[in-house]
């Protein structure tokens, strides 16, 4: 997952490798939104709070032109082959101000599809369960579990899908304006 937060919320986005996620939280940054954490998000179990992680967000080579206006470093920053499919240049993000945690509010399964516009739909927590226990990693032991089962009745999830990057920041920034 990836996590953005506007100080008093965090909203994790899910999805597998090259879905659209780390471009999202890039360019909700440049909204003013902080990134929390990029492809791995410690969550505090007993408040569900999002801590921030300190690793560089990878930028795919599919979001380089469209993040480069934004993030100017990433020109100079080198290529690294991580296999002869996957190029990737990292950007460094700056979580280490971010002293506090945030609690998670929104849960949004995220997927770039050049043929969909946009879609965002919600989905109810009975129907995530099944997707965050194949893309979450939750520490195996029972109580672990029946907390986390407990923690999502509270949260909102949604389905994105989507093309248009400016409809789904509008979207995402909503959100956050949401109680």
């Amino acid at each position: 997952a990836s996590a953005i937060s506007n100080g008093h919320k965090t909203i994790l986005f899910s999805a597998a490798p090259g879905s659209g996620k780390s471009t999202i939280a890039a360019l909700m940054q440049t909204r003013g939104f902080k990134i929390i954490s990029d492809d791995f998000v410690p969550i505090e179990r007993s408040t569900f709070k999002a801590f921030p992680f300190p690793i560089a967000m990878s930028v795919k080579e599919g979001s380089l032109d469209l993040l480069k206006p934004h993030y100017p470093e990433l020109e100079n920053n080198p290529i690294i082959i991580l296999n002869p499919e996957k190029r990737i240049k990292y950007l460094p993000i700056d979580n280490r101000i971010m002293k506090m945690a945030f609690p998670v509010n929104e849960f949004i399964f995220i997927k770039y599809d050049s043929s969909v516009d946009f879609e965002l739909e919600k989905i109810e927590p009975a129907n995530a369960v099944k997707t965050l226990f194949e893309e979450a990693w939750i520490p195996p032991q029972p109580d672990n579990v029946a907390i986390f089962l407990d923690k999502i009745t509270g949260i909102s999830f949604f389905r994105l899908t989507y093309s248009n990057n400016i409809k789904a920041l509008d979207a995402i920034s909503q959100l956050f304006e949401n109680k």
